[in-house]
Protein backbone atom coordinates (compact mmCIF):
# COMPACT_ATOMS: atom_id res chain seq x y z
CA UNK A 1 0.00 0.00 0.00
CA UNK A 2 2.81 2.39 0.85
CA UNK A 3 4.29 2.00 -2.65
CA UNK A 4 0.96 3.00 -4.18
CA UNK A 5 0.82 6.11 -1.95
CA UNK A 6 4.40 7.11 -2.74
CA UNK A 7 3.84 6.66 -6.48
CA UNK A 8 0.65 8.72 -6.29
CA UNK A 9 2.33 11.50 -4.30
CA UNK A 10 5.33 11.66 -6.63
CA UNK A 11 3.69 11.09 -10.02
CA UNK A 12 -0.08 11.49 -9.60
CA UNK A 13 -0.47 7.81 -10.52
CA UNK A 14 -0.36 4.95 -7.99
CA UNK A 15 0.92 2.41 -10.53
CA UNK A 16 4.57 1.45 -10.61
CA UNK A 17 7.09 -1.31 -11.23
CA UNK A 18 6.34 -4.56 -9.42
CA UNK A 19 2.82 -3.51 -8.37
CA UNK A 20 -0.43 -5.00 -9.63
CA UNK A 21 -2.10 -2.40 -11.89
CA UNK A 22 -4.51 -0.02 -10.17
CA UNK A 23 -7.14 1.04 -12.72
CA UNK A 24 -8.78 4.46 -12.59
CA UNK A 25 -12.32 4.33 -11.21
CA UNK A 26 -14.97 4.83 -13.87
CA UNK A 27 -18.46 3.70 -14.84
CA UNK A 28 -17.27 0.09 -15.04
CA UNK A 29 -17.23 -0.04 -11.20
CA UNK A 30 -13.83 -1.78 -11.09
CA UNK A 31 -11.98 -1.07 -7.84
CA UNK A 32 -8.67 -2.09 -6.31
CA UNK A 33 -9.15 -4.70 -3.58
CA UNK A 34 -6.27 -4.64 -1.10
CA UNK A 35 -6.30 -7.92 0.79
CA UNK A 36 -3.95 -10.91 1.03
CA UNK A 37 -3.96 -10.70 -2.79
CA UNK A 38 -4.07 -7.25 -4.38
CA UNK A 39 -6.27 -7.18 -7.47
CA UNK A 40 -8.68 -5.05 -9.45
CA UNK A 41 -12.18 -6.49 -9.67
CA UNK A 42 -15.81 -5.39 -9.86
CA UNK A 43 -16.88 -3.31 -6.88
CA UNK A 44 -18.90 -5.56 -4.54
CA UNK A 45 -20.68 -2.42 -3.21
CA UNK A 46 -21.56 -0.89 -6.62
CA UNK A 47 -25.34 -1.33 -6.27
CA UNK A 48 -25.22 0.22 -2.78
CA UNK A 49 -23.27 3.24 -4.03
CA UNK A 50 -25.71 3.73 -6.92
CA UNK A 51 -28.63 3.60 -4.46
CA UNK A 52 -27.05 6.18 -2.16
CA UNK A 53 -26.13 8.34 -5.14
CA UNK A 54 -29.77 8.38 -6.22
CA UNK A 55 -30.50 10.74 -3.29
CA UNK A 56 -28.18 13.43 -4.67
CA UNK A 57 -29.76 16.69 -5.71
CA UNK A 58 -27.61 18.68 -8.15
CA UNK A 59 -24.70 16.38 -7.27
CA UNK A 60 -24.97 17.00 -3.50
CA UNK A 61 -26.29 14.69 -0.81
CA UNK A 62 -28.82 16.30 1.55
CA UNK A 63 -27.51 17.47 4.92
CA UNK A 64 -30.16 15.41 6.74
CA UNK A 65 -31.93 12.33 5.40
CA UNK A 66 -35.30 13.62 6.58
CA UNK A 67 -34.90 16.46 4.06
CA UNK A 68 -35.14 13.95 1.18
CA UNK A 69 -38.51 14.40 -0.60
Amino acid sequence: MMSYWVNFAMHGDPNGLGLPPWPAYDEEDVVQIIDATIEARPNPQAARFRFLGSFRQNGILPMRWRDVP
